[in-house]
């Protein structure tokens, strides 16, 4: 499944977490990996999940809305913060 954010072309270069809740609570839990991890908060009528860890190839790693759960997976795909 492809994520929305990443169809409607929501520009990175690499990996990242798409916080679509249109808050920024997700996309922090992020913020320790920011030199691995993209994140990127925004908001879509279409969402397929609050929230998208997007691996380097484009597929969905994660997804949810538990930061806790978001923050495991950030560690499992790229390492210890």
């Amino acid at each position: 499944m492809r994520p929305a954010a990443v169809e409607h072309g929501t520009a990175r270069s690499g990996p990242g977490g798409d916080d679509l809740t249109g808050g920024n609570d997700l996309a922090a839990a992020a913020e320790p990996w920011s030199d691995r991890v993209q994140a990127v908060a925004a908001a879509t009528d279409d969402a397929p999940a609050p929230a998208l860890l997007i691996r380097p190839d484009g597929y969905v790693a994660w997804a949810g809305v538990d930061p806790r759960g978001l923050e495991a997976a950030v560690a499992r795909w790229f390492g210890p913060s």
